[in-house]
């Protein structure tokens, strides 16, 4: 009798224990880690956010074209509510991102890799392309500055430009914006 007493209550307190192990992992909730990047010129922070209760590992590669640049980073951790930043500098170009994190207490996912797929696709450039209105440090749109958006070929028919941002050649910020599609 003391020993279906005792196989009762370990299979009793056992159960939850197996039924814990084989459950279905939970879905990993899309805003629970997010990356971003911050750019500024060429200088860029890699932002990696971890809303989640549990440390997390992650994996970022940012391209540029088939043969272009490429910098990344693997198994970067990232405290529970906290961040993670990487600060680069980056050569000019449009990048194009792709980023995974993974629990490392359970088998959640995050990213926009096909096997983790809670993001979307995320690009940037760099520098960033606005040649509407100002452009920073380098001057405003008004003619006779340093980076007039007046249509030129290595530099503005008006005196006083030393370049143009806008349908020039000759290396011009326009041509280069041209090239990546704007931002």
């Amino acid at each position: 009798m003391i020993k279906s007493v005792r196989a009762a209550a370990a299979a009793a307190l056992a159960a939850p224990l197996l039924a814990a192990a084989f459950a279905a992992p939970a879905n990993a909730a899309p805003k629970d880690v997010a990356l971003s990047v911050d750019v500024v010129g060429n200088d860029i922070e890699v932002i990696i956010t971890n809303n989640t209760q549990g440390w997390i590992a992650c994996n970022w590669t940012a391209t540029s074209g088939f043969l272009g640049d490429v910098y990344f980073r693997f198994m970067e951790p990232v405290q529970p509510g906290g961040e993670y930043r990487e600060p680069l500098v980056v050569a000019d170009g449009r990048y194009d991102v792709s980023w995974n994190c993974i629990s490392t207490l359970s088998i959640e996912k995050w990213g926009n890799t096909p096997d983790t797929g809670t993001a979307g696709p995320y690009s940037f450039t760099a520098p960033p392309c606005n040649i509407a209105g100002s452009l920073g440090s380098l001057g405003s749109t008004d003619s006779g500055s340093l980076g007039s958006t007046d249509l030129g070929s290595g530099g503005s028919t008006d005196s006083g430009s030393l370049g143009s941002a806008n349908s020039g050649s000759g290396g011009s910020l326009g041509s280069f914006c041209g090239s990546l599609g704007g931002s």
